[in-house]
């Protein structure tokens, strides 16, 4: 069969013109995707709070149901929520979900809502409560957490507060990270056994802890059993942002690229014996002048070797989320390895700890001297380590806090005073006072203020 230049001509005409209409009505990937839902794979519920005034049924992905006049499957007078054009608003009020297990199959929780800091007289603000919790503390940070363990899952403590509505993620599992809006943030998980028992779930007031109900707006939650990737995250905020901006709603900026603090290391890093907000990270970054993002990694119980063998993963990939100098790394740890008899490996675990550290991007680091704990044999071995960290040197860090040397803290024995200390151990809040003066003045020393 043989085709004459016309034909051949009028096939291209045709076939072009099939290719330029193909191509006209192709997905794209970003519009369509966006108008066409949330990532539906692992999604386990799709709550969007649209209803409107007058509803008292919110219809979820797969059936899935929340009931806003129940607590706990009881009718309550003065618990339900309010609702508004903008989504479901709570005051001191709670409702339950149907699914009580859904929180113990979630892999990712993306929620939308505002961000409303505890006022002084509120410990932290519960958002929703399970086997899980995500709350809100009084010093900016929100963690995720297993109800049943003491343990913090995921810690975020900005040194600028982000108000209003906002989109934060949590992806749990093989990779844990947390997300504001799209892009990742400084936070950390420490690995908790979940407890798989028929917990109810609630969004807005828990039950349990009535003086930390939550106080704002809830506007959508997508509950999945997959770990998203970050391309899929970003879909689904795409695509609820543009849900929420028909309803008059929009989302909050990320905290920006500001200089990084982080601060690594024990129970007394952590705060324990403070009262909420009065840890030396939180205490000590009010007294900063500058603005810093304060990112406070202290885990009750944790050693220095535990520091050194988690880093990559917890700590040192971190440094890579911001561009701003400085980048600062607030090394304070040895006690807990003293306490366990491994004292011979502290020095090396700091040593080597400061050198990864600094290898994986922080450009100032300071190491703290270990305080007392009333014990004649750890004082020997405290003795050496602290000496080691105050000669030339410092271990590889640009400086020290020198807590060991405070005349009212830091001497043997001083754990025992109650002015001072609340268990012999850690410090009440007017020893985290001084603590935390004598790491600003340490940042002070290395041009940090």
């Amino acid at each position: 069969m043989k085709f004459g230049w016309k034909k051949l001509v009028l096939y291209s005409l045709v076939l072009g013109s099939i290719v330029l209409i193909a191509s006209h009505f192709r997905f794209s990937d970003k519009t369509d995707l966006q108008e066409s839902g949330p990532v539906t794979t692992g999604l386990l519920a799709e709550y969007r709070f649209d209803e409107g005034i007058g509803t008292n049924v919110l219809k979820g992905y797969n059936s899935s149901q929340v009931n806003d006049q129940t607590l706990n499957g009881i009718a309550v007078s003065g618990y339900e929520p309010t609702w508004t054009p903008q989504g479901l608003k709570f005051n001191n009020q709670a409702i339950s979900f149907a699914d009580s297990k859904i929180l113990n199959k979630a892999k990712t929780i993306i929620l939308f809502a505002d961000i409303a800091y505890p006022s002084n007289e509120l410990r932290e603000q519960y958002i929703l409560s399970g086997s899980r919790t995500l709350y809100i503390k009084s010093d900016g940070s929100i963690v995720l957490r297993s109800r049943e363990t003491k343990g913090v899952g995921s810690y975020l403590s900005p040194s600028q507060r982000l108000e209003g509505p906002l989109a934060v993620t949590f992806v749990m599992g093989s990779t844990n990270k947390v997300y504001y809006s799209s892009s990742e943030v400084v936070g950390y998980w420490k690995r908790e056994s979940l407890n798989e028992g028929n917990q109810p779930v609630y969004l807005g007031l828990n039950p349990e802890v009535k003086s930390a109900s939550y106080k704002g707006t809830v506007y959508y939650l997508l509950i999945y059993d997959t770990e998203l990737k970050e391309s899929q995250i970003a879909r689904n905020i795409a695509y609820v942002t543009q849900k929420l901006t028909t309803r008059g709603v929009k989302l909050g900026d990320t905290l920006g690229n500001l200089p990084q603090i982080i601060c690594e290391g024990d129970s007394i890093t952590f705060g324990a014996g403070a009262t909420s907000g009065k840890d030396w990270p939180v205490t000590m970054q009010k007294s900063l002048t500058g603005k810093y993002r304060i990112t406070n990694l202290g885990i009750s119980g944790q050693k220095a070797y535990e520091i050194l063998a988690n880093a990559p993963e917890r700590t040192d990939r971190l440094w890579s989320l911001y561009s701003a100098t400085p980048k600062v790394y607030l090394l304070w740890a040895g006690s807990n390895d003293l306490a366990e008899g491994k004292t011979s490996s502290v020095i090396n675990s700091l040593t080597s700890r400061i050198a990864a550290a600094r290898a994986a991007g922080a450009t100032k680091i300071l190491l703290g001297t270990i305080l007392p704990r009333g014990d004649a044999g750890f004082e020997v071995n405290r003795e050496k380590i602290n000496s080691a960290i105050r000669a030339s040197g410092h271990l590889g860090a640009d400086g020290i806090a020198d807590v060991a040397a405070d005349k009212t803290i830091g001497q043997f024995n001083q754990n025992t005073d109650i002015n001072y200390y609340g268990d012999g151990i850690h410090p009440n809040d007017a020893g985290y006072q001084i603590i935390a003066e004598i790491w600003q003045q340490a940042l002070n020393r290395a041009g940090i203020k």
